[in-house]
C-alpha cells in the first residue's frame, strides 16, 4: 500500500468515524434530554417541606400546609400558584376541630 493510499484510507476513515459520532448525537440527544426530563419529574414519594410560600417553587410530591391543611403538589408548581386557587395542589387533610374540646 502507498503512502498516498494510505493517506486516503485514513481520511475516509476519519470522516466516517467523525459523520457516525455526529448521528449517534442526533439520535442519543433527544432520548437523553427525555430521560433527564422524566428523572426530573419522578419522585420517591412525597416529602414535606414545610409552611407554603408564594415564592417558592415546589416539586411534584411537595407537601406544604396552609391555614392548617395539608396539601399534596401533583406537578411541577410555579410560584405564585397557591393551594386552593391552583389545579396543581391536592388536599390531602382538611383543617379540622382545635382540639379543645377533646376528652370531654
Amino acid at each position: 500500500m502507498s503512502d498516498l493510499d494510505r493517506k486516503e484510507l485514513e481520511t475516509a476513515l476519519y470522516d466516517f468515524v467523525s459523520v457516525t459520532k455526529q448521528a449517534i448525537r442526533e439520535a442519543v440527544g433527544p432520548l437523553a434530554d427525555r430521560i433527564e426530563m422524566l428523572e426530573r419529574r419522578a419522585t420517591k414519594g412525597m416529602m414535606f417541606v414545610g409552611t407554603y410560600s408564594r415564592a417558592a417553587d415546589y416539586a411534584r410530591g411537595s407537601v406544604v400546609v396552609v391555614d392548617g391543611q395539608s396539601w399534596c403538589a401533583i406537578r411541577e408548581v410555579m410560584a405564585g400558584e397557591a393551594p386552593a386557587a391552583s389545579d396543581a395542589w391536592s388536599l390531602m387533610a382538611r383543617k379540622g376541630k382545635d382540639g379543645k374540646d377533646a376528652g370531654r
